[in-house]
């Protein structure tokens, strides 16, 4: 597969399933709450992950990023870049450390100063609700 560029955990990785309505993939395993699915939509929010963090703490250009997480990968199958794994497992703090790194020698790449200080219309007083084991009705 020439379109591999990232690798990422994605067999048998825990995830939600809709409790009522067709879902084809709930069919064929027979769970539709909780259960274990494989392929590239369970490895896509490893990376998407990634992605996140990194723009959390960092400004940088899209190639920076790309670049952060192909270069901290971990390497599997044949050395480098290669048609099973792309250049390799993704590794998230490699990833934080390889554009902190770079940070220090980049005019492009800067550390944000307090992600958490950003304004928000958020509500800070909104209502929880406490998950439990028991079935719930939908009305």
């Amino acid at each position: 597969n020439l379109q591999v560029d990232i690798s990422a955990p994605g067999v048998d990785v825990l995830s939600t399933l809709p409790g009522k309505g067709k879902c084809d993939i709930c069919e064929s395993i027979g769970r539709y709450e909780y259960g274990t699915l494989s392929g590239t939509s369970m490895a896509c929010p490893h990376v998407a992950g990634v992605l996140a963090l990194l723009m959390s703490k960092f400004d940088a250009t899209s190639q920076e990023y790309i670049d952060a997480i192909e270069q901290s990968a971990e390497d599997l199958g044949e050395d480098g870049k290669d048609r099973e794994y792309g250049y390799g497992l993704v590794q998230a703090y490699q990833a934080l450390e390889y554009l902190d790194e770079a940070s220090s020698r980049s005019n492009t790449i800067s550390i944000k100063s307090n992600p958490t200080s950003a304004p928000t219309n958020a509500p800070t007083n909104a209502p929880t609700r406490v998950l439990t084991d028991a079935p719930v009705d939908a009305a």
